[in-house]
């Protein structure tokens, strides 16, 4: 799995949840700190190591079904051009290790929009968010809404009111994203902040609710983003339905290629 690091989670429920799974590798990196510290407190088999040493890694771990997780940095999206250079990086590094690669992404600004046909020289399957209805996902706030019809009607229902969504990773990690996002060089700077929402017209902050972090902690976050911006607080009822069915897509990919002679190292 390669992700951005908006979706731990995401990760952590469909992880906690499979009883098929005989261990995860955590692939160390400053951004995969979150996720690492989320699964210790699970009944999984998790490893933590550098890059360099997954193959030996997963040596000892042959014959179970194992999810080799690669978290990539908040805010790639907003470089459409780096975000897609990146995780075609990854895929092409993971390829030859994996019997299947499920990306927790969208289409980020159409970025990784024909992922799957591009890669497919690698020979390895790769999968992205996708809706029941087969459509990618647009973002992380449209798979926490469950895809791209229920993320429309909700654009729709707020008409020409500016609304910021907030999943409550989004609600932990705002001042970091505004910066990133390069709204503001100082996320301190509420002024200018508030500025540039004012400019371009945010009158709500949504909290899309999946229920799978601190319902007291995300109101605490989402209060206090919607207080120091002045913007009216709404609350959404958020779905894991997305993810889980992208995960079990990718899942039930690798374990029906267990019946047939391997090529990989039954990993994805």
């Amino acid at each position: 799995i390669i992700a951005c690091r908006m979706f731990e989670d995401e990760l952590v429920h469909v992880l906690s949840s499979d009883e098929l799974l005989g261990g995860v590798l955590v692939v160390e990196s400053d951004n995969a700190r979150g996720l690492a510290q989320k699964l210790a407190s699970s009944e999984l088999a998790v490893r933590v190591e550098p890059r360099n040493a997954l193959e030996k890694a997963l040596d000892t771990m042959r014959g179970q079904l194992v999810v080799v997780v690669d978290v990539l940095e908040l805010a790639l999206h907003n470089d459409p051009k780096l975000l897609k250079e990146v995780v075609y990086e990854r895929i092409e590094d993971m390829a030859p290790l994996s019997d299947a690669i499920l990306l927790f992404y969208g289409l980020c600004g159409d970025s990784l929009a024909h992922v799957e046909h591009d890669l497919e020289w690698t020979g390895c399957p790769i999968f992205i968010l996708r809706d029941e209805s087969g459509c990618i996902a647009d973002d992380c706030i449209g798979a926490a809404l469950g895809g791209r019809e229920p993320y429309l009607q909700t654009l729709k229902r707020f008409g020409d009111v500016g609304t910021f969504f907030l999943t409550p990773m989004w609600a932990a990690n705002w001042r970091e994203m505004l910066k990133k996002s390069q709204i503001t060089p100082d996320p301190e700077d509420i002024s200018m902040s508030r500025f540039v929402f004012e400019y371009v017209g945010y009158r709500n902050a949504a909290m899309v609710d999946t229920h799978l972090s601190d319902r007291e902690r995300f109101e605490h976050d989402a209060r206090e983003f919607a207080e120091l911006f002045d913007f009216n607080l709404i609350e959404l009822e958020g779905t894991t339905t997305l993810v889980e069915h992208s995960y079990r897509r990718a899942r039930d990919a690798v374990l029906g290629a267990r019946e047939q002679p391997p090529q990989h190292s039954n990993i994805y």
